[in-house]
């Protein structure tokens, strides 16, 4: 068993057209009139659809469909209904006499005519409505202009030009909706989730650490080789290998290096005297650098018992 009610809308208002979607109930789950009566909206969802197989509803005034015997022309007919943020919204073919008494604020509210069990009081569906004077909920006006509404910020923060209509600016926020469910999940062709990208950066570092640490091995080893062929060719002393080895490691020292090692002398004798040290004459690379070194002749180094 359901019974049927009817109940009053209410909101600051302004002079304005006759809309053509209006707000019939709050959003639940408690829906409270002026007059002290409550009701439940538990499933707006389902009173939505039990409405819709009963499209069209007639649309009075001051519910005179309600009144037995009393003539009730049409104010207009709800031809569809809406759930929007949780509350019911209905679209409505306005008659023109009614279109016209809107606009100039002879009615500014809307009845809604609810079917509701007699125990839980839960709103079954929509059964009509009623243009009238003293509403009892706390729903939208029929004229409330939209610049009544303080919209400017709103239009102004989405770049739209003032006096843009509620559809407009719906439009502009649904945009911005699925811009924003866009960029929480962006499409792989264009870009990388932060794990894989993290992942990423991390083994090439790696990589780039690991062939680092192999250059700088074989840079080693090379100077190594080099230091030891020139100590083996008498090029260097023993005591100035580690300075060697440290010019080496410069950029570009192992290439200065080398070139110096092909052009110097040898400063350190060979192990196998030459058939000259053997017989006490002659003079060697040795003792030229250290005549070149000190300024002397050969005659002079020789006399000094140099060689």
């Amino acid at each position: 068993m359901t019974l049927r009610t009817s109940l009053c809308s209410i909101d600051p208002t302004a002079e304005g057209a006759a809309p053509e979607w209006v707000q019939v109930l709050p959003a639940g789950p408690e829906v409270d009139g002026v007059d002290g009566r409550r009701w439940r909206l538990s499933d707006v969802q389902a009173v939505a659809q039990a409405t819709r197989v009963r499209l069209p509803l007639v649309v009075d005034w001051e519910h005179q469909s309600e009144t037995p015997r009393t003539a009730a022309p049409a104010a207009g007919w709800i031809t569809d209904v809406d759930v929007r943020g949780g509350e019911l919204w209905a679209r409505v073919d306005w008659t023109p006499v009614a279109a016209g008494q809107i606009a100039r604020r002879e009615y500014r509210y809307l009845s809604p005519v609810i079917a509701y069990s007699p125990t839980t009081r839960e709103i079954a569906h929509l059964d009509g409505a009623g243009l009238v004077h003293r509403p009892n909920l706390d729903l939208r006006a029929l004229n409330n202009r939209e610049d009544d509404m303080d919209l400017k910020p709103v239009t102004q923060a989405l770049g739209l030009p003032d006096g843009a209509s509620v559809d407009e600016i719906a439009t502009a926020i649904g945009g911005l909706h699925r811009a924003v469910n866009t960029a929480q999940q962006p499409p792989l062709d264009r870009y990388v989730p932060r794990s894989d990208y993290d992942l990423a950066v991390a083994r090439a570092s790696n990589a780039e650490a690991k062939v680092a640490q192999i250059e700088a091995a074989r840079i080693d080893a090379e100077i190594e080789a080099a230091i030891s062929a020139a100590l083996t060719r008498g090029k260097i002393a023993p005591a100035s290998a580690d300075y060697h080895r440290s010019a080496c490691r410069a950029e570009g020292g192992l290439a200065a290096f080398k070139a110096f090692v092909d052009a110097a002398p040898a400063l350190v004798r060979d192990q196998v005297p030459s058939a000259a040290a053997e017989t006490g004459g002659g003079v060697d690379d040795v003792d030229r650098a250290v005549c070149a070194a000190l300024g002397l002749s050969l005659d002079t180094y020789r006399a000094a018992g140099g060689a």
